[in-house]
């Protein structure tokens, strides 16, 4: 049986519902329309900056094997489902408060696994508000990515906040910094009290100059070397730091760290952590005793001819005068 409008207000009544039904069909038609033209804009941006980028490394007569490797990076980059802080355009719209709030509990969940942050924040709970704001980032990788090499002068500290990783450690060539960090200001830079930093600046050179030569042979030595935990490769996750001795005296890297998959880092950098550590002088206190420490630790491996490496965990000495001084 057929139904049909029979009264005016039933035949308006069908004509708006006709109505409403075209526009939000026409509507929906629409957003897919531009939902594709827009993807189709940005595949073929990609298309032309790749392109662009093939030839000049053409122009500039770069190796074949070069070329596939960057090219395969991009192809990575491109579909790497990781999403970063600063690629969100809508952040930037919230109020400055606001965006620390995110940054300090989206950062915390990473850097409360090691037990110095969870202390700070504890005593200065703005610390990790400021380091949030001004000294962490995060750097996405994308599988076979090298973030850093054996003998690349160390400006950070890792955090691994997602994903897999490869560290194959190399030979260390380099000496390491056999004084304490911290003199009777407390400073957690070397450079602080160091008496001739343009002499520092020399020996840092032809250090990083002999470890980079030592890196060219690091393939054929890496059989003969030995991770912190006792083998030549090992694989860390989420809940790994990489380079944590940066924060407390000049480093370089002793191994090879490659990403295995999508995979998302925090960084630390180490002239931001002193700056915004020195600014709360409780905090300071503490952090200057555990670099103190931690450094004293590093000189018992040496001594002891147990390298250390970018994966070195502070013994329980370092983590125990860290707790203490925050209980105290």
């Amino acid at each position: 049986m057929e139904i049909n409008p029979t009264t005016t207000g039933e035949r308006a009544f069908a004509t708006v519902v006709l109505l409403v039904a075209f526009i939000i069909s026409s509507l929906f038609v629409s957003s897919m329309t531009n939902l594709m033209v827009a993807d189709s804009s940005l595949r073929s941006s990609q298309t032309r900056l790749t392109s662009q980028m093939l030839q000049f490394m053409a122009d500039r007569n770069i190796s074949s094997t070069l070329v596939g490797r960057a090219k395969k990076f991009l192809d990575h980059r491109i579909t790497s489902p990781v999403l970063l802080a600063n690629q969100v355009t809508m952040l930037k719209a919230l109020p400055r408060n606001m965006r620390e709030d995110i940054y300090e509990e989206m950062y915390s969940k990473t850097l409360f696994l090691h037990k110095l942050f969870l202390d700070l924040s504890h005593i200065s709970p703005a610390v990790l508000r400021d380091l949030s704001h001004e000294a962490l980032a995060e750097v996405a990788e994308v599988p076979e990515s090298c973030v850093f090499s054996t003998g690349d002068a160390c400006t950070k500290m890792f955090f691994v906040a997602s994903g897999k990783f490869r560290y194959l450690e190399g030979i260390r060539s380099i000496g390491l910094p056999s004084k304490r960090l911290s003199d009777g200001t407390r400073s957690l830079s070397p450079k602080a009290s160091n008496p001739n930093p343009q002499k520092e600046q020399q020996v840092a050179r032809q250090q990083q100059q002999e470890a980079q030569a030592q890196a060219q042979k690091r393939t054929k030595l890496w059989s003969n070397s030995r991770t912190a935990f006792g083998e030549p490769n090992v694989v860390i996750g989420k809940g790994h730091w990489l380079s944590e001795a940066v924060l407390y005296t000049t480093w370089f890297n002793v191994g090879e760290l490659t990403a295995m998959s999508y995979s998302l880092l925090v960084t630390l950098k180490a002239d931001d952590f002193v700056k915004v550590v020195s600014a709360y002088p409780t905090a300071h206190h503490i952090a200057a005793e555990y670099a103190v420490a931690f450094v004293e630790e590093l000189n018992t491996m040496v001594k002891s001819n147990n390298q250390p490496n970018d994966l070195m965990l502070p013994g329980q000495i370092a983590h125990k005068w860290a707790w203490e001084l925050a209980s105290a």
